[in-house]
């Protein structure tokens, strides 16, 4: 994006005056004109609104015009800073045009996990499995029980009595406050009732110690529902989400997950 900056010439009017009044023709003065470039560029998903201080808008500008930028995080993501020729975390902001400028705005997120792009049987990338079978009967599937669009997670049964979990990479929420978790999920029940527990669990310390936030010990069938987590006791922290099965793994058909989202308050 290029701005055009016009340079004020202060003109001495009594001077062109006295010119004027003996005889002289006043000398013809140019207005010299700066054309700065103005480039933001953006770190992660947002866009930067840009309000330009001046009625009505032109495409010349005076040097020293002030321009407003004014950051706009995409959903689940947030502002964080900006950097260049603007500097700090306040937003909207801005600045004089004095020269060719330069301003990154940074988005960060929390978490926004809806398994797009991977394939049958896999974990997103960092995420870890465990347990029984090794976490194997946790995998990417190409369904949409749990109300989101496919792919979902999928725990499945096996023939097997213990626990298994699904696990989160570290997820950093320090300088965030309010901090609350939601996900999608649909339960299909296969035998006897109250055989197993459906959870979700964090841990701040790589699984030393946890802090059980859900859990269910099914009768049947679970319909396709969004739970929303308050995880606000983790604000600060770095910490990492667990979701386990914990019973007979002969007892259940398939436990379905999906849009997995972490949201919070910048303290800044």
């Amino acid at each position: 994006m290029k701005i055009l900056i016009r340079k004020k010439i202060l003109l001495i009017v009594f001077g062109l005056i006295f010119l004027s009044l003996a005889g002289c023709d006043p000398p013809l003065i140019e207005v010299e004109e700066f054309e700065y470039d103005l480039n933001i560029n953006i770190v992660g998903e947002g866009t930067v609104d840009i309000i330009i201080e001046v009625a009505p808008l032109a495409e010349k500008y005076d040097k020293g015009t002030v321009l407003i930028f004014k950051a706009q995080a995409k959903e689940g993501w947030y502002f964080s800073h900006w950097s260049g020729d603007l500097t700090g975390n306040k937003n909207p902001d801005g600045l004089a045009m004095a020269k060719d400028t330069v301003i990154t705005a940074h988005f960060f997120e929390i978490l926004n996990e809806d398994f797009s792009l991977l394939t049958f049987g896999e974990i997103p990338q960092g995420w870890t499995r465990g347990g029984m079978n090794e976490g194997l009967d946790w995998g990417v599937t190409n369904s949409s029980f749990a109300g989101g669009e496919a792919p979902e997670m999928r725990f499945s049964w096996n023939n097997w009595e213990g626990s298994s979990f699904l696990e989160t990479p570290e997820i950093d929420g320090s300088g965030l406050t309010g901090l609350e978790l939601s996900f999608k999920h649909h339960l299909a029940h296969w035998g006897e009732p109250e055989k197993y527990i459906l959870g979700v669990s964090v841990t701040k310390d790589g699984g030393s110690s946890y802090t059980n936030f859900w859990s269910v010990q099914p009768l049947g069938n679970i319909p396709a529902e969004t739970i929303t987590l308050d995880i606000s006791s983790f604000d600060g922290e770095t910490f990492n989400i667990v979701w386990f099965f914990l019973g007979d793994s002969g007892q259940i058909d398939f436990w379905y997950i999906d849009d997995i989202l972490v949201t919070g308050t910048p303290n800044n």
